[in-house]
Parts: structure tokens; sequence; C-alpha cells
């Protein structure tokens, strides 16, 4: 009869998205800074690496700004976000912290 719990996980979604774009963030912004720190790479290398990492960040900032803004009908597309966040995540945490 109430349709609150069938938008519950909707929001869910939409909340883990937003929570994990920021980690990403500051993930992202530490391994930019600690592949400044690295002496050892040459610079078009590491600028190549920045620039991906760049590029990356702003396709999920726009991917997350639409899915805050627009409530979509299919949450599965959200699930396949959810878990290439988590992916890159643990990749810019490894790269930052190695």
């Amino acid at each position: 009869m109430e349709q609150a719990p069938k938008q519950l996980p909707k929001e869910k979604n939409r909340v883990v998205i937003l929570l994990l774009f920021i980690l990403i963030l500051g993930t992202s912004v530490f391994a930019i800074y600690n592949i400044f720190l690295l002496s050892s790479i040459e610079n078009l290398i590491r600028y190549i690496v920045i620039g991906i990492f760049i590029i990356t960040d702003l396709l999920l900032f726009f991917k997350t700004k639409r899915i805050w803004k627009k409530k979509s009908k299919k949450p599965s597309r959200h699930i396949a976000l959810i878990l290439f966040m988590i992916f890159y995540f643990l990749i810019t945490l490894l790269i930052g912290i190695i």
C-alpha cells in the first residue's frame, strides 16, 4: 500500500554513490600528490597518469550529478556504477599508498 519501501533502495543507492564519489575524490587527490612526490618517474608518464585520474574523476562527477538529480528507473545500472567506483577507489588508494 505504501510506496516508501520501494523507493528506499533507490535512495540508498544514491547516497552510497555520493559517498563513494567523495571518497574517490579524496583518494585521487592523495594519489596525485604522491605521484608528484615521486622523483623516479619521468614527467611525461606522471602527467599522463594524473590526466587519466582527472578525466575519470570528471566523468564520475557528471555521472553522479545526473543520478543525483534524476531518478533512474533502472537501479541495476547504479549497482554497476557502484562496483566500478569501488574498484577505482581501491586502485587510487593503492597507487597513493605505494
